[in-house]
């Protein structure tokens, strides 16, 4: 199944999902630093990132089960990532990356809904063309050492906090599940400046902290009344 046919399948799955609930929706506009493979056994080597990034991001999310304690929640949107602070230039896979995020998980109100914490697991679908730019190859190395994953997956840790009817604030970090950035198949790093160091691989891990506003879109009592009863 090829990227734009998967890309279909999901978007047409989650309106399906979310246009049979009568839930209003959310919309969040984010933007925040990342730090990309500082803290992994790459992040000192010639071969790994060891840099910083910066994340945009415009998410429509929508309330799709409401329990006791929890709502489960869905959403889609638009990621723009600029690369940058990077030890060398040519270490980054492009200046500019776009993904489709699609985000799924818990949100947990408390103090009668003035505050909330939320757990999403963010899957991230590239709509990059194939980078050209890990120009580690050489006429020695005519195959790339790293790639830049089609599908990366974060764990987002958020607070929110409500500032107005419809408006709320929010913080988050990502702790990486899938890297955004990884060695490629079959290749295994060595520390020249190290004989005998033990192999490595590049794992770009992913942390930072992102902060949002969102506003809701559609009756806010009728979605309180619905969530205290």
């Amino acid at each position: 199944m090829t990227l734009k046919k998967s890309i279909v399948i999901i978007i047409i799955c989650f309106s399906t999902l979310v246009c049979a609930q009568s839930n209003p929706f959310e919309i969040q506009l984010s933007r925040g630093l990342l730090l990309v493979d500082k803290f992994g056994p790459s992040s000192s080597q010639g071969t790994g990132l060891n840099g910083k990034a910066s994340i945009s991001e415009i998410v429509l999310s929508r309330q799709i089960a409401g329990f006791k304690k929890f709502n489960l929640q869905v959403g889609a949107g638009a990621s723009a990532f600029n690369y940058y602070y990077f030890d060398t230039f040519n270490n980054s896979p492009r200046s500019w990356a776009f993904y489709l995020p699609f985000k799924v998980g818990v949100k947990i109100p408390l103090f009668q809904q003035k505050l909330a914490t939320s757990i999403m697991l963010s899957n991230y679908l590239s709509l990059n063309q194939k980078s050209t730019r890990f120009e580690y190859s050489t006429k020695q190395l005519p195959w790339p050492l790293l790639t830049e994953r089609r599908v990366f997956m974060n764990v987002d840790l958020g607070l929110s906090t409500q500032i107005g009817k419809r408006t709320s604030f929010s913080v988050s970090t990502p702790i990486s599940v899938l890297p955004i950035v990884a060695s490629a198949k079959g290749v295994t790093h060595n520390d020249i400046d190290k004989p005998g160091a033990t192999p490595y691989k590049v794992r770009a891990e992913m942390w930072g902290v992102s902060l949002g506003i969102k506003w809701t879109l559609g009756k806010v009592e009728a979605r309180v009344k619905r969530i205290r009863e």
